[in-house]
């Protein structure tokens, strides 16, 4: 089955505003109007980890916001926006936020001077945090991160990838096998994990290096035909 580009809108807006907390607005939409297709691949993703993680059992609440639409540009933390609590089976609590800048592993490395030069954050897309973080996290506060990709998956890409993946930190160890995928496992405790996510399956072609830098690259396309 295919949908029309407003029927996705629309379950998206579902699935995210069903783990919304009661407000006196219960009619908004989850996202802006209009919105670039690049950042609907973002809240498509989203709501797909959010409706995996509700249907595995794991708790997912939306808290009131003062802003209704998720965040769809680049900055620290900003709790007039919506996020997603997600709770683990053990009682373990993350932030879902969406468009968040972060502190580099390069920037740590320099001293964390107080003054900012631009290459000393980067944004991403979706990470988890633990709750209360504010501004921009850490590289070693983010639990996991993903990147969204609604473009042909090329070597520019995987580069880009390579390199959140430094800043982010080296993941722990040579790995086997690919890293469990957040729709199978939920987050643990911070391991710095990255997915990318795409709609093109030739991102699937570069996990073997990923099984080693600690990336899972995943696909994840548009439910309707294109």
């Amino acid at each position: 089955m295919t949908l029309s580009l407003d029927e996705v809108i629309a379950r998206i807006d579902s699935i995210l505003n069903g783990y919304r907390f009661a407000t006196t607005n219960l009619a908004s939409n989850a996202l802006p109007s209009p919105v670039r297709r690049g950042k609907l691949y973002e809240a498509w993703t989203l709501s797909t980890l959010i409706d995996a993680f509700g249907r595995r059992g794991l708790g997912v609440k939306r808290p009131s916001s003062s802003i209704m639409d998720l965040k769809t540009f680049g900055g620290p933390i900003d709790r007039r926006y919506p996020h997603f609590d997600v709770t683990s089976s053990r009682g373990q609590t993350w932030e879902l936020w969406t468009d968040i800048y972060f502190l580099t592993l390069s920037h740590a490395l320099r001293g964390n001077p107080c003054q900012y030069i631009r290459s000393d954050f980067h944004e991403l897309d979706i990470v988890a945090v633990r709750p209360g973080t504010a501004g921009m996290p850490r590289h070693d506060e983010i639990a996991f991160a993903v990147s969204c990709k609604d473009t042909r998956f090329k070597k520019v890409v995987l580069r880009e990838t390579l390199g959140f993946r430094f800043e982010l930190g080296f993941h722990p160890g040579i790995v086997s096998r690919p890293l469990p995928h957040p729709l199978l496992s939920p987050p643990k405790v911070s391991a710095g994990r990255l997915y990318a996510y795409s709609t093109y399956r030739a991102g699937l072609d570069f996990q073997r290096p990923g099984n080693v830098l600690g990336i899972r690259f995943a696909h994840l396309g548009w439910p309707w035909s294109v």
